[in-house]
């Protein structure tokens, strides 16, 4: 029974010292960063190099987020990788908000089209009946020619 207790007091002190917090200043945070976006690693990869820890949870976005690398990236770090494919992930919404803007518009000039045709041709079939019943000339188009 007292190894069972020594192995949870053991979990215990290996919980608290998981738990502890690491403190890196703003300059080691930039360093952590930029080494990220350097060497094209994972979060995950970067956290372990610098704490010894398996997890992460989001301290890293948090500090771009905090430092200008996420909004705001452009007026600290324009040349960073991550800057650059930020730029290049935002002209691509762009284009594609441009195309769908043009699509819709294009949509619109089509019904707009549609409805106006649709009231040529209702107006054309009451002139027709008109001239029918008050000159009892048939203009309707007939199909199927006769010889």
């Amino acid at each position: 029974m007292e190894k069972q207790e020594k192995k949870k007091t053991t979990s215990l002190e290996e919980q608290k010292k998981k738990r502890e917090f690491i403190y890196f200043s703003e300059e080691e945070k930039r360093k952590i960063i930029e080494e990220m976006l350097e060497r094209d690693c994972t979060k995950q990869e970067i956290w372990e190099k610098y704490t010894g820890r398996k997890q992460e949870h989001g301290s890293i976005i948090v500090w771009m987020r905090q430092l200008g690398y996420i909004e705001g990236y452009k007026e600290t770090n324009k040349n960073s990788k991550f800057a650059k494919i930020a730029d290049n992930m935002e002209e691509k919404v762009k284009e594609k908000d441009y195309e769908k803007i043009k699509l819709e518009k294009r949509i619109e000039q089509l019904e707009k089209r549609i409805k106006e045709l649709e009231m040529k041709e209702v107006a054309y079939n009451i002139m027709l009946e008109i001239i029918k019943e008050e000159y009892g000339i048939d203009l309707k188009k007939k199909h199927g020619i006769k010889w």
